[in-house]
């Protein structure tokens, strides 16, 4: 700890330092490769950043298909890229504790990549242990990876563009960005007999996030569900996880015939489950990616945070309302009372909702 010895900054400085010195000694290789026989991936951040990385990696199994690909991700990580066909391995990093870090460098070791992306990490020891592995090239974003850049082979500057073009820029391969989303045969036989309990046409809204300030309000969510009963003849359904289950049994109370399926569901359930809503109402959260990947209509709520860098792209069937941030700088995490988010209004919602459901 450094705490009452140096300052937050000087600890982290002295930690990276001391990683860096670390993997010196297993970098012997620099420079490109053409031909990779074994790609490794560093995702392990949440579940919308996974889904990010999705079209790169089809797009580096479509130009090296005799290649072996390999993803290091992180367990919610794992569940969304179950089922993916352009994967031939996973490598589950659980947490960012050193004493996991020994088994984790092994089996990097095992399957001894030539050439590594840095997508997203949210650990700090996560590009350092990909270093230790001697790869020929290791690929990331000037400035994302915690003042670690120094272990990379090749950087590209951080631009204004989405983040899965960033991801896409630097396998230096165009194409095909959509999201993948892969339903198994059995996934799908589970949804349409859970849905088979359920009238029709279903409208579902996703009140919860991760971060309070992307949250439109739940005041808003039941005016919303209440005319969609309403006007639309609408059987209304609230998702969510076991965290959100209170804001989400909260408006299914409030709204005549609402059911809360919030912490009921595993993602792939839902992710099963997304294209059979007629209509899927989501704040800037995990599962509007996973709606965007799975091509259901989909109106993602946006403020503050900027549809531009993480909203849909290129994605069928979705809306995205958007508003100007009130507050400069934004408050962000500090935030208690997002107003930018109460300006996105009910009836504008509404109408998107009566479009779809023509």
């Amino acid at each position: 700890p450094t705490s009452g010895i140096l300052g937050g900054n000087q600890g982290i400085a002295i930690k990276n330092t001391l990683l860096k010195l670390l993997t010196s000694h297993y970098r012997h290789y620099r420079g490109d490769i053409a031909n990779p026989k074994r790609i490794l991936i560093a995702s392990t951040t949440g579940l919308g950043d996974t889904l990010w990385a999705t079209p790169a990696i089809r797009a580096l199994k479509k130009e090296h298909p005799d290649s072996k690909l390999c993803v290091l991700t992180s367990p919610i990580g794992n569940q969304v890229l179950k089922n993916n066909p352009y994967i031939d391995h996973i490598l589950i990093m659980k947490s960012a504790s050193l004493i996991h870090a020994p088994k984790l460098v092994c089996e990097i070791k095992k399957f001894s990549p030539d050439q590594i992306f840095i997508f997203h990490t949210s650990q700090r020891i996560a590009l350092p242990l990909c270093a230790m592995n001697r790869a020929k090239s290791i690929i990331g974003t000037q400035g994302l990876n915690k003042g670690l850049d120094a272990l990379l082979t090749q950087s590209f500057p951080s631009t204004y563009q989405h983040e899965i073009s960033r991801r896409m820029q630097m396998t230096g391969l165009s194409g095909d960005e959509t999201l993948e989303w892969n339903i198994s045969s059995e996934e799908a036989q589970w949804a349409r007999e859970f849905m088979k309990q359920f009238s029709t046409p279903i409208i579902a809204l996703h009140p919860g996030s991760k971060d309070r300030f992307k949250q439109w309000p739940a005041e808003h969510f039941i005016k919303l569900g209440q005319k969609c009963k309403e006007q639309l003849r609408a059987q209304i359904m609230i998702t969510g996880n076991a965290s959100e289950k209170p804001l989400a049994d909260l408006i299914a109370k409030s709204v005549d015939g609402a059911v809360s399926l919030a912490g009921q569901l595993n993602i792939r359930q839902l992710g099963a489950l997304l294209p059979h809503f007629k209509c899927f109402v989501t704040n800037d959260t995990g599962p509007m990616h996973m709606a965007f990947a799975t091509k259901a209509p989909t109106i993602a709520l946006f403020s503050p945070t900027d549809p531009n860098l993480c909203g849909s792209h290129h994605a069928k069937n979705s809306v995205t309302i958007a508003k100007n941030k009130t507050c400069f700088p934004c408050l962000r995490k500090k935030c208690h009372d997002p107003f930018c988010m109460r300006s996105i209004g009910v009836e504008e919602v509404l109408q998107h909702i009566a479009v779809n459901l023509k």
